[in-house]
């Protein structure tokens, strides 16, 4: 594991790509990376507090004790840890910034949980974002989601027509490389720990992600490579 920062309580992790978090088939998972610590296997989910897709890289939470997971994981609930999230999205957008707002409804394709628009049923999602930079043909943007549902964020660009570049399950006809996946990052998290403590973590943009951004003449992508 990449470890970003960890103390008694809690280990901030940069989850790499093609990594699951619960057990699958493949015997590939976080899950199993922690079992083989004494620490972890005593804890439910083995302490994992949230989750990211399979091919989103990142930022990810990880609590040392049952303390620190009952106390993390209601932070998440409540909405009292700040996300942001990197991602190149098809198309330029012509606003700066902005809100969506998608019910969504989880269905299977093909094997795979999937999340689908719905007009009446679901569950809200809601997703702001900001515009980091303008290229050809792609836009490059920072996405701070408010609400938690599965996939909200690939969902909700789907959903204004410009999808996550190379997302195999939502705009899979323009993927190019399904080995990488979806060019969405969870750059940071930043939140108040039990003693009012603020904490702010963040893991750098990965390589094939700065090589695309490079490739497409961004001026912006070395701003998102320090960590602190």
């Amino acid at each position: 594991m990449d470890i970003v920062y960890q103390n008694k309580d809690f280990l901030v992790i940069n989850k790499d790509n093609n990594l699951v978090i619960q057990k699958d088939n493949d015997g590939n998972s976080l899950e199993e990376i922690l079992e083989k610590d004494a620490l972890f296997p005593s804890l439910p989910r083995c302490g994992i507090v949230h989750r990211l897709d399979k091919q989103t890289t990142g930022t990810l939470l990880i609590a040392k004790n049952l303390p620190s997971l009952s106390f993390l994981t209601s932070l998440f609930k409540e909405r009292k840890i700040k996300k942001v999230y990197l991602a190149l999205l098809e198309g330029v957008l012509s606003v700066d910034s902005g809100e969506i707002k998608v019910n969504v409804q989880k269905i299977f394709s093909k094997n795979k949980i999937a999340m689908k628009k719905s007009e009446k049923k679901g569950k809200l999602a809601i997703v702001f974002f900001k515009v980091i930079e303008r290229l050809k043909n792609f836009t490059f943007v920072e996405v701070y989601p408010f609400t938690g549902r599965t996939h909200q964020i690939r969902v909700a660009f789907k959903s204004i027509n410009h999808h996550i570049y190379n997302d195999p399950l939502y705009n899979n006809s323009h993927c190019e490389d399904k080995e990488i996946g979806q060019y969405l990052h969870a750059y940071s998290l930043k939140f108040l720990d039990n003693n009012n403590k603020e904490r702010y973590f963040s893991s750098p943009l990965p390589g094939f992600f700065v090589n695309k951004l490079k490739s497409l003449g961004s001026k912006r992508w070395e701003i998102f490579l320090a960590t602190i």
